[in-house]
């Protein structure tokens, strides 16, 4: 199997994986925060300046100033991140197939550059995506139900002859 065929099948499956993690981002899909891009984080830090200057030491609105700041950057960071992804895998099957076909035959090694340093900044902002997420996703508190350590979400109650969850006294078992 030659090199270029070889760069082609990566380019491709870059590709496929992106398109795939498109399909289960949170936020794209509106999984969860839904307004996280538009937020108005000003009025949080507008709010602890006045209470600060009012001598309220309460720092729940810089709390929340700095949340918004955070879900924002990963609303921005998700979309960004994604969208050059396919762009990038794009432009290196583009190369790799024209490299393939012996189109341009004189600029294998310029292709090469190419599609290796694209491949690096979509490694690179994909890493910084999934580490914030997680970062974003273990620490800030959320309103998702959480499972348990075993994954248990809601147990049979004999009494009610139906599901209970764990974490809520609401009788919606769905």
């Amino acid at each position: 199997m030659s090199k270029i065929l070889i760069f082609l099948i990566i380019s491709i499956a870059s590709l496929i994986f992106s398109i795939i993690t498109i399909f289960n981002s949170p936020i794209i899909n509106k999984i969860v925060g839904s307004d996280w891009g538009s937020q108005n984080c000003q009025q949080y830090s507008d709010a602890y300046e006045y209470n600060k200057k009012a001598g309220n030491t309460d720092n729940l609105n810089k709390k929340e100033f700095h949340k918004c700041q955070r879900e924002k950057a990963m609303y921005g960071l998700e979309y960004s991140s994604l969208i050059i992804d396919i762009i990038f895998g794009t432009i290196c099957i583009l190369l790799s197939l024209f490299s393939y076909l012996d189109i341009i035959k004189n600029f294998e090694k310029i292709f090469g550059i190419i599609g290796l340093s694209l491949g690096a900044i979509c490694f690179i902002l994909t890493l910084v995506y999934t580490c914030y997420s997680g970062y974003i996703f273990n620490n800030d508190p959320s309103d998702q139900q959480k499972l348990e350590e075993n994954g248990v979400l809601a147990e049979w109650s004999d009494n009610k002859k139906t599901f209970v969850c764990k974490d809520s006294n609401s009788d919606d078992i769905y």
